[in-house]
């Protein structure tokens, strides 16, 4: 009788990953501030009320890679955040520095930039709230998704208690149709 392992081969490097991160970020004291796939302060996704210090600049460079039923697609997304005041700081993503097209196919399609003002707690407290504002468009090859512009504006929470941290955000979000920007003109 053989004996199979319930680990396929392609999860092990991303196990390994994984561990290395984990043992390399237990030994370190302090979270530094770092942008989201969206360009403001927080880890991966989630956005925190963390704000950079004036004239802190932050850069995030990523691979991301999805599959879905319309095909594979690979993407480098980068963002960048800068650092205006202790309480408030500035914000940009760009979907695709591949331009491979594939940018659209992973759900990544969007230029954005923002803003966000921390509005209750200090840098050091250990629960803040800020407002966040984003303006995305669109960017495509194909002229029926190519401009189409969509606003954005959350309030987000954070709690951090040493090496705990509570982040949640609600947000409003308007998107524009391309129909409504035909018939604005």
């Amino acid at each position: 009788m053989k004996a199979t392992s319930g680990y396929k081969i392609s999860h092990i490097p991303a196990l390994i990953l994984c561990l290395l991160l984990l043992f390399s970020a237990s030994g370190s004291k302090v979270a530094e501030a770092v942008p989201t796939v969206s360009g403001d302060t927080g880890l991966l996704t989630q956005p925190s009320a963390q704000t950079l210090d004036a004239g802190n600049i932050s850069v995030g460079l990523w691979y991301h890679q999805a599959n879905t039923p319309s095909g594979s697609a690979s993407t480098v997304p980068v963002a960048m955040t800068l650092g205006l005041g202790s309480f408030l700081e500035v914000y940009g993503a760009y979907p695709n520095l591949l331009f491979n097209d594939d940018d659209l196919k992973s759900g990544r399609g969007n230029i954005q930039l923002g803003f966000k003002a921390r509005v209750f707690g200090k840098r050091a407290d250990p629960f803040r709230i800020a407002i966040d504002l984003q303006g995305r468009r669109s960017v495509s090859d194909n002229p029926d998704l190519d401009g189409i512009n969509s606003y954005q504006a959350r309030i987000i929470s954070s709690f951090k208690k040493e090496r705990f941290g509570l982040h949640a955000n609600i947000c409003l979000l308007y998107t524009s149709d391309a129909a409504d920007e035909e018939d604005s003109v």
